[in-house]
């Protein structure tokens, strides 16, 4: 019989404790991260209506049994199944034949059946599973729960596109990977996963097995435990091996302990206290061994005002013996300078009053290297911006002090910027910027004085094909000198006056001398209306006039055009001045373009595409010169190609030229064999031979293989092995096996 839309009573199906459990269960199956204690029901039960094929009801009225296509619906989410019985006397209610919980966002369980008892608090899931990504799947046999502990028997977990039923094998190839395991019970009381019968699958056969494994529930952030055991060397003490504990001292701090053991009998402990609240942020590090050396890192922050957003900082590292800190992170040690700050922000402005102890603090050999017990040097930073005023234009003050060993240096300047667009779309932009650098070194006091008036005018042409856009842009900049070469600091290490006057940064940023020059730049694209596979032409030309230099600054040239399946990329260095006064011979042109490079690619039919190269460097530093062309082929549905030819000059060397052939075949599946040889046209005995066999799908690459290299002097053979399994771990191993001189 037909049945209608049914508003139900409230009763026991819309109690508590069935939202909750089926919350829990359905949570943690789909993604198995949510905390289930800040969450909502899952089903609003006492707002429920549901529909179905036929309805019949027991004598006493008691059990309601619902058949064919029955969907339970609160608004929100969705319950479908084939049967639905509900016992009120019992208070059990039973659902089989492809049960679908409906989530949203995408997110659904399924089952074969589901059983619900409220007197034992049981909720039972029989053949379920949950899609938690676009592709990973996790399914178990069976489910079970009491509100507290959620068990799952037999289940398992893949990153593949799988079926919803993993062991559902029909009409496939056995899934590339999975994870398994006998039994998974998670324990909302102490959000313990354990696992049972662990086991990795790789196309069906196991690999690795672990009876038991128990680690954090995966939806736990911060949980005191064991982490993964660190291993590594130290010259002059051997390997080590250390496994760290993580502890939680509160919301807002924790401490790891790693005690290390050396092969050669050293012992050492490290810790690291991490604390972090609304106004302090610390990260102390410390470590000890058995040879009592020790050392230290600390970076802290303390907020002294948050009205005025004024910080306390200090970032200091030490050690009593030279080099104990070397066993920590050593970028972590590079990067402390032993400095005691007070910071202070307002907007965009910025000021620091500093006492530091950095190790570099010029480029001077004396000073290149302090060590920890030299004294400290006292440094003043500000950074004063003005909001925009109306007409746009910004005034900017900047100023350093440094104060070392009695030696004073002090730099300040101010700049004035201002960005104007005209209504024909013409952008200018005039800055003026004055300063000053004075050092009681040398009694030297040296003003200057800079302006720049940059303009920039897009044009924009459209016609009913094509949209054409040229930018010319010119920058005109003016400088006066400013040096202290005699200070014993060197300038572009100490000071940080910006490249403010140039299009292209400088080398020395701040060691100009009296200039004036002009920055010119082109820009142009061109794209055809409709355009959907990235057809078009983008082309940029770069030039500078300067006053001081003799000769033209080299220009940068860039050319990127694309049609259809036509791809074509351009770049070149070109020696204005060269190219001005050379003539047609060979050595002119290189000179004229000491860096240039040209990638073309081309589909010569639709199982044959064409590409080729050329780069050249002709430097006083560097002179090399590379050509490749390459044909890739599709010879048929399992097999492909490649050959190539590439040539190489170095300098005065002899130039090489390497022919390349490749041959893949597609024998099963996701599997390709490939077989490669490289071969040095001018010596036979120059040859490289590999082999190796891809897995290649979006859960599973796999490489192994073997190289041979042989030269006139030497055989050696290499083994290549690389797996990446997404979401558990990935490693690209190239281990020389053999090698024969």
């Amino acid at each position: 019989m037909s049945f209608a839309r049914t508003k139900p009573g409230k009763g026991w199906f819309a109690t508590p404790l069935f939202q909750t459990v089926v919350f829990a269960v359905c949570m943690l199956l789909t993604a198995l991260q949510s905390q289930a204690q800040n969450a909502t029901p899952i089903l609003d039960f006492a707002n429920l209506v549901f529909e179905a094929d036929e309805l019949s009801q027991s004598e006493d009225g008691e059990t309601i049994l619902l058949r064919g296509n029955v969907i339970v619906d609160d608004g929100t989410r969705v319950l479908i199944a084939d049967h639905l019985t509900l016992n009120r006397l019992e208070n059990r209610a039973t659902a089989s034949g492809n049960v679908t919980m409906d989530l949203g966002e995408g997110q659904a369980v399924h089952a074969n059946a589901l059983l619900l008892d409220e007197p034992t608090t049981t909720l039972l899931l029989s053949g379920l599973s949950v899609r938690v990504r676009e592709t990973a799947v996790l399914a178990a046999a069976k489910a079970t729960t009491n509100g507290q502990v959620l068990t799952l028997d037999y289940v398992a977990y893949t990153a593949c596109n799988a079926p919803c039923d993993i062991d559902l094998y029909r009409q496939r190839s056995p899934l590339p990977w999975r994870l398994s395991a006998r039994k998974a019970m998670l324990d909302s009381r102490t959000d313990n996963l354990h696992l049972q019968g662990v086991r990795l699958e790789l196309f069906g056969v196991p690999v690795v097995g672990l009876p038991t494994l128990s680690m954090p529930a995966p939806y736990v952030d911060r949980r005191s435990g064991f982490l993964r055991p660190v291993a590594g060397s130290e010259t002059g003490l051997g390997t080590w091996i250390g496994q760290p504990l993580f502890l939680t001292l509160g919301p807002s701090a924790d401490l790891t302990l790693t005690p290390v053991v050396y092969t050669e009998g050293l012992v050492r402990m490290d810790l690291e206290h991490r604390i972090h609240t609304s106004s302090l942020e610390a990260e102390i590090t410390t470590t000890l061994d058995s040879q009592g050396r020790a050392g230290g890192l600390i970076d802290l922050s303390q907020q002294l005002s948050p009205d005025y957003d004024i910080e306390l900082n200090l970032d200091w590292a030490g050690e009593l013996e030279r080099g104990t800190l070397q066993s920590l992170d050593q970028t972590q040690i590079d990067l402390h300078q032993n400095r005691l700050s007070v910071e202070s922000l307002s907007g965009h402005s910025f000021a620091e009053l500093s006492w530091q102890q950095d190790r570099i603090l010029s480029d001077e050999p004396e000073w290149t290297d302090l060590n920890w017990d030299e004294s400290g040097a006292s440094r003043a930073r500000y950074d004063w911006r003005l909001p925009p005023m109306d007409n746009g234009s910004r005034l900017r003050v900047t100023g350093q002090g440094l104060l070392h060993r009695k030696s004073a240096l002090v730099e300040s300047s101010a700049a004035w910027d201002v960005r104007a667009v005209t209504q024909g779309g013409l952008a200018l932009t005039p800055n003026l910027e004055v300063g000053f650098v004075a050092s009681d070194t040398t009694g030297q006091f040296s003003p200057w004085f800079g302006a720049q008036v940059g303009a920039a005018l897009p044009l924009v042409r459209q016609d009913r094909w094509t949209s054409l856009t040229l930018t010319p842009t010119l920058a005109v900049s003016g400088l006066t000198g400013a040096s202290v070469s005699d200070s014993p600091h060197e300038d572009q290490t100490l000071l940080s006056r910006s490249a403010l006057f140039d299009l292209r940064s400088t080398g020395n940023p701040y060691g100009h001398a009296s200039d004036l020059r002009a920055d010119m730049a082109l820009d142009v694209a061109l794209y055809p209306h409709g355009s959907t596979d990235g057809s078009g032409l983008r082309a940029s030309l770069g030039q500078r006039l300067s006053w001081k230099d003799t000769a033209l600054a080299p220009a940068i040239a860039e050319v990127q055009a694309q049609t259809g399946a036509l791809q074509l990329n351009l770049l070149a260095e070109l020696d204005t001045w060269a190219l001005i006064n050379g003539d047609a011979r060979a050595d002119s042109v290189q000179a004229a373009l000491p860096r240039f490079a040209l990638q073309a690619s081309v589909p010569l039919s639709e199982d044959i595409r064409l590409s080729g190269g050329y780069k050249r460097v002709h430097t006083d530093e560097d002179q090399q010169e590379i050509n490749t062309v390459r044909a890739d082929m599709q010879l048929s549905s399992q097999w492909h190609g490649a050959v190539g030819l590439g040539t190489r000059q170095t300098g005065q060397s002899a130039l090489t030229m390497n022919v390349e052939a490749e041959l893949g075949w597609n024998f099963i599946g996701d599997w390709v064999a490939e077989a490669a040889i490289r071969q040095n046209a001018f010596d036979v005995r120059d040859q490289d031979l590999s082999f190796d066999l891809y897995h290649r799908c979006d859960c599973l690459g796999a490489q192994i293989g073997v190289l041979r290299e042989r030269t006139a002097t030497e055989t050696s053979y290499s083994a290549r092995f690389a797996l990446d399994l997404p979401t558990l771990f990935s490693r690209d191993v190239t281990q020389r096996v053999f090698r024969h001189r």
